[in-house]
């Protein structure tokens, strides 16, 4: 959400699109920790490297969750059948906040109760032709069944014969990358609350046989209050062990981890180092091996040592070296970095209970306010994109049946919604959000 990104199977040059925010830090110190020193490795020499923010898997048969594998105990599909029926007839836009390569994200109000969500609206012919179905029902499934203070919540999910919608809980506070930009970087007491929060939400997914993949600012939101909260599960992955379960070359370059370039079999670890990455850009203002061209950031994620500002404290220091080990055997996770000094102040069960104030308060003078979402989108008007109903691409019956279970209602939501769909307002037919109404009920 926020922002644009390039078409998957486009072949783009190595030159990796620099952050706006970047900045080169000054007088950095070389770390002196060098257990994980080695020989040079050369990435894969298949892989192909793009001009893009993020990697996704290119074959779904690799790594998705619809291998025939039986889940784990601590993770269940099945959820109570439902006669209530969404459609985005329900829902009145209001404006624009992001746009991927697969779909928009709009500031919507409910009408039965006019509660506002943020609504992500992705069109099935697109999702299809980029080799996404899987990823969008990862998606929906991580976040319909898995629930966490600092997780965004599901609240709905629905389909049309063209499209599939995702209603989430709003976090007013906007983008983590939109506040690290503005401000260059954060002090150490804010990067403490911030990776302390990301550390509980990534300790319960990992519990729950998840693995996230794809951490980065952009992916993550602060709500009305501060408190960060994660999203964008596409790139998650079920039934991966803390050592094990994927292999797939995916995420974002500048967090990618060793293993996962190399293409070992990776689990939950490759977590911890996206969050050591992010930990030390909050402190610095830039990932610790970020270069503009792909392959040398990657051979320096491979083989550099980490090097530090002067400016970042030893406990600092400390906690990032054990996240940023390239052995990840020897990485520092959930079994020990609630103990970690960096952390002494940190009161763990305050922290989950959300009764800890968040160093920086969102500044909000109401419930729509959208001025910490970029503005490129904010003042777009929804329907200028507008693409007729009759021009989208159809999608045969069997491609339909793998968007099948799509549905969920979160029932503590469920309000005075009617039994019965009405007529689709012209509104939201010319935001180009709306189709044919199809329902499922049941499970997966």
């Amino acid at each position: 959400m926020g922002q644009k990104g390039s078409a998957p199977g486009e072949i783009l040059n190595d030159e990796h699109k620099p952050r706006e925010d970047s900045k080169e830090p000054s007088n950095r110190h070389e770390s002196s920790d060098d257990e994980d020193a080695g020989e040079v490795i050369e990435p894969p020499s298949d892989v192909k490297f793009a001009n893009k923010q993020r990697i996704r898997e290119d074959q779904v048969q690799q790594d998705g969750i619809g291998e025939g594998k039986e889940l784990p105990d601590t993770l269940s599909l099945s959820f109570s059948h439902t006669k209530t029926r969404i459609s985005p007839a329900d829902f009145k836009v209001l404006k624009l906040l992001g746009q991927g390569s697969f779909g928009k994200v709009y500031l919507v109000t409910h009408r039965a109760d006019d509660c506002i969500y943020a609504m992500k609206v992705m069109r099935k012919d697109v999702l299809v032709k980029g080799d996404q179905v899987t990823h969008t029902v990862t998606e929906r499934f991580v976040m319909s069944h898995l629930q966490h203070p600092n997780l965004v919540k599901l609240r709905f999910a629905f389909q049309t014969s063209t499209r599939l919608y995702l209603v989430m809980d709003f976090a007013r506070g906007g983008e983590l990358f939109y506040h690290l930009k503005q401000s260059g970087r954060f002090s150490e007491d804010r990067v403490r609350f911030y990776t302390a929060q990301i550390a509980l939400a990534l300790e319960y997914l990992h519990t729950h046989s998840v693995v996230y993949r794809d951490l980065k600012p952009e992916n993550i939101l602060l709500d009305e209050h501060g408190n960060i909260q994660l999203t964008d599960f596409g790139l998650s992955k079920p039934y991966v062990s803390d050592k094990e379960g994927a292999r797939t070359f995916c995420g974002t370059p500048e967090y990618i981890a060793p293993e996962t370039l190399v293409n070992q079999s990776y689990g939950a670890s490759v977590d911890w180092w996206s969050l050591g990455t992010l930990a030390f850009e909050m402190i610095t203002g830039l990932p610790p091996f970020y270069n503009s061209n792909v392959k040398v950031m990657y051979w320096q994620i491979l083989n550099s040592k980490v090097v530090f500002p002067d400016f970042v404290s030893p406990d600092a220091r400390d906690l990032l070296k054990r996240l940023l080990r390239k052995n990840p055997e020897r990485r520092m996770d959930h079994t020990t970095i609630r103990r970690h000094p960096f952390f002494r102040s940190i009161n763990w069960d305050d922290l989950y209970n959300l009764t800890i104030p968040p160093p920086f308060k969102p500044t909000l003078h109401t419930l729509t306010d959208v001025r910490y979402f970029d503005p490129v989108f904010t003042k777009e008007t929804p329907g200028e994109s507008f693409v007729p109903e009759t021009e989208l691409r159809r999608i045969d019956r069997d491609t339909q049946a793998a968007f099948e279970g799509f549905t969920f209602v979160d029932h503590s939501r469920l309000g005075n919604i009617r039994e019965e769909v009405g007529s689709v307002p012209e509104a939201l037919v010319e935001m180009d959000i709306v189709g044919s109404p199809i329902e499922h009920m049941g499970g997966y």
